[in-house]
């Protein structure tokens, strides 16, 4: 038995024949595929930031373009945190 190799427009032929009909739904699946991706990248950048605001000795500072969509409210219970828990000496 041989096989055959398909060449690659013949492929793209018959997934383009498979998803007509339902394209859309296949685009959106690669659009969340890739916001998933960029979340999952931005995720130690969020425990970062959140482990040295509450451990580290500098005051907590978020990004410029995140200041406008996050109250400094939130950040006000750091402060609380740091006096309740004061950094020993080492």
């Amino acid at each position: 038995m041989e096989t055959q190799s398909i060449p690659w427009r013949e492929k793209v032929q018959l997934i383009v024949r498979f998803l007509r009909g339902s394209i859309h739904y296949f685009v959106v699946a690669l659009l969340c595929a890739c916001l998933g991706m960029v979340f999952n990248a931005l995720t130690p950048q969020v425990i970062r930031l959140t482990v040295d605001s509450i451990l580290g000795a500098e005051q907590p500072s978020l990004p410029a373009f995140l200041q406008p969509l996050l109250p400094h409210a939130a950040f006000a219970r750091v402060g609380v945190v740091r006096q309740a828990y004061p950094r020993r000496a080492v």
